[in-house]
Formats: C-alpha cells, sequence, structure tokens
C-alpha cells in the first residue's frame, strides 16, 4: 500500500503552527477544532490525480469539511459519508462522529439535539475496529499511521461514556424543566427546553454511563495507543463510572419524588426535591471539576 499523504491532516498545536508557517495563503488553509486542511488546492489536485486513491479522498474530503463555505462542507461530509459506505474506513466514520457531536464545528460545547446520533456514530468507529482482527494491521486498509495521529480508538470509547453523561445531564435538567414549567408558583423564564428525547431516559442514561465506562476500563494498552491518551482515557472513565454509580440511587429517588402530587403540582415549594436536585447538581459539578482538572493535567482536551 502506498504511503499515507496525512500531512493535511495532524491533532497536535506544534504540528498546526509548522503548517501555518509553510502553507501557501490564508485562504489555501483551514482549521476547525484539532483539524487542518494546510493545502486545500494541493489536496484537490491530488485526488484528481488518483481519483480511487481512498487516501487522497478524505484528504480532500476534510478540506472541503473543514471549508467555511457551507456547499463545500456539504460536498465533503458527502464523500466522508461514501468512503464509509463503501470502504468501512475508520478515518472517515470518526470524522463524521466528531461532526455530528459538535455540529460540524469540532469544538465544545457539543450539539444537545445530536447526542443520541453521535453514540452511533462512535459505536461505529468501533464496530469497523472490532470487525478486524489484525487492526490496526487491517486489509486491504492499514490504520496504523491514522492511529499515531489520531487516536480512533481510544477517542471512541472515551466519546461514548462521555456522551452518556452528556444524555443524562440534559434530560436531567429537561424533566426538571418540564415540571417547573407546569408548576403554579413558578414566574420564571416560560423558554426552557424539556429536551423529550432524553428526559424520560435518565436511569437507562446513567446504566449506559457504568456500562461503557467498564469498557473503557476494560480496554488493555495496546502497542499503538498512545500512552498519555490512553492513561488520561481510564481516568476520565474511572471519575464518569463513580459519578452514575453515585448518581444513580438519587435519580431513583427523584423521579419518585416527581411522581409525588404535592411536588408535582408546585416544584418550587417542594423542599426535600429541591434539596435532592441541589445535591445532585453539586455532585455533577464536582466530577465535572475533576475531568477539567485532568483535561489540563494530560493537555488533552475534553
Amino acid at each position: 500500500m502506498k504511503p499515507i499523504k496525512f500531512t493535511l491532516l495532524v491533532t497536535t498545536l506544534a504540528a498546526s503552527f509548522v503548517l501555518c508557517l509553510s502553507t501557501a495563503g490564508w485562504g489555501n488553509y483551514y482549521k476547525k477544532g484539532r483539524h487542518i486542511c494546510s493545502d486545500f488546492q494541493k489536496a484537490e489536485r491530488l485526488h484528481r490525480a488518483n481519483p480511487t486513491e481512498v487516501d487522497d479522498e478524505i484528504a480532500y474530503a476534510a478540506c472541503l469539511s473543514l471549508h467555511g463555505d457551507p456547499a463545500k462542507v456539504i460536498e465533503g461530509m458527502n464523500r466522508f459519508h461514501h468512503i464509509l459506505n463503501t470502504t468501512e474506513h475508520v478515518f472517515a466514520a470518526l470524522f463524521i462522529a466528531e461532526f455530528i457531536e459538535s455540529g460540524g464545528d469540532f469544538e465544545i460545547p457539543i450539539d444537545i439535539d445530536k447526542i443520541n446520533e453521535a453514540i452511533l456514530a462512535y459505536g461505529k468507529v468501533l464496530a469497523i475496529i472490532n470487525s478486524h482482527p489484525r487492526y490496526p494491521r487491517a486489509r486491504p486498509i492499514g490504520y496504523r499511521v491514522y492511529e499515531k495521529y489520531h487516536q480512533m480508538e481510544l477517542r471512541a470509547y472515551y466519546h461514548i461514556p462521555m456522551l452518556y453523561r452528556d444524555k443524562f445531564s440534559t434530560g436531567f435538567k429537561g424533566l426538571h424543566h418540564e415540571h417547573l414549567l407546569t408548576s403554579s408558583s413558578y414566574k420564571g423564564n416560560r423558554n426552557l427546553r424539556t429536551y423529550p428525547n432524553y428526559r424520560l431516559y435518565t436511569q437507562d442514561s446513567l446504566n449506559k454511563v457504568i456500562e461503557s465506562a467498564d469498557r473503557c476500563l476494560a480496554l488493555p494498552k495496546k502497542w499503538y495507543h498512545n500512552t498519555k491518551r490512553y492513561e488520561f482515557n481510564r481516568k476520565v472513565c474511572q471519575v464518569l463510572k463513580g459519578e452514575a454509580i453515585t448518581l444513580r440511587p438519587l435519580e431513583d429517588k427523584r423521579l419518585v419524588l416527581l411522581a409525588t402530587e404535592s411536588c408535582k403540582r408546585d416544584l418550587p415549594i417542594c423542599r426535600e426535591y429541591n434539596e435532592l436536585y441541589q445535591k445532585m447538581d453539586d455532585i455533577k459539578e464536582k466530577s465535572f471539576s475533576k475531568l477539567k482538572n485532568l483535561s489540563e493535567t494530560y493537555q488533552v482536551s475534553l
């Protein structure tokens, strides 16, 4: 197989700086989050010269997807979906998952409305990886260079429990809002979002955090895993699991309180519920502080 032309897509700030200096011009250079297109014209030229070379098409699709022109972004993502559908390329699956999760800008905060879709997309990444017994020396496509720069397996194992945590937190807040809006004494903002796709699944979301964090923790370190990223993953997944185990009985109690007539009728005056809600909110805040500290310690973005 030909060497992968991977100068267009890198992950470190140091590499970003080098590419900034070497690029032909800002109109030819595009960056969103950790993804960079250092030379759009070169990517287009290489793809046109080698239209059946998957690595060249991936580089071109990435440059299109990172472009500011919405039409080019659509074309780029269509190309990624085509690559995924025809070759089940792991990087194509990862790029699509990150695009969905972030709403297309590859930054936080995530797109709250696409959590379920993003979870499925990261699941696809792992499904493809697990289908190759000799991964990343898979055939006919090898993924060693992609793994070196993107740590695709570790990213997928990390993002799934994080997304289930986001699903729980959003549903937790949405159910609270729903009851506030039907409370007779509530005089606040009437435009609160209730997140119907998440608020009915808070218990399930916590269970899924634990299950996916367990899978993350059970993943043995492999020769192609970056040591720092692997250790970060394990520590994050341990925090997520611990938080979910702590919150699960409290969420059971919260749902019982919300079903009682007094709380259902007027949530702001339901003292026991509000104390429990604040306690759970405090637990989530402390966990987020731990996650943020881990991100700063390992210099890995959440």
